[in-house]
């Protein structure tokens, strides 16, 4: 993601190449701890916020805690 741009997911999802329901995880996760803004309603749209992290260290650090809350 670049700063001052907006995505929506299905954005993401094709810009990642990972499936939607693993883009949407990976929002949620995002969002939830203030990497990401959402903005909208209707339809989603979500910007970078001033912390820096990578969308593939975004991508790895969900797959650690998918893997650890599947072991």
């Amino acid at each position: 993601m670049n700063k001052g741009a907006y995505y929506s997911a299905k954005d993401l999802a094709n810009l990642s190449g990972e499936a939607g329901c693993s883009v949407t995880e990976v929002i949620n996760f995002l969002t939830k701890y203030g990497f990401v803004q959402r903005v909208g309603s209707n339809e989603p749209v979500y910007t970078k916020t001033d912390m820096d992290l990578s969308p593939a260290e975004s991508i790895s650090m969900l797959k650690q805690l998918v893997t650890a809350k599947t072991a």
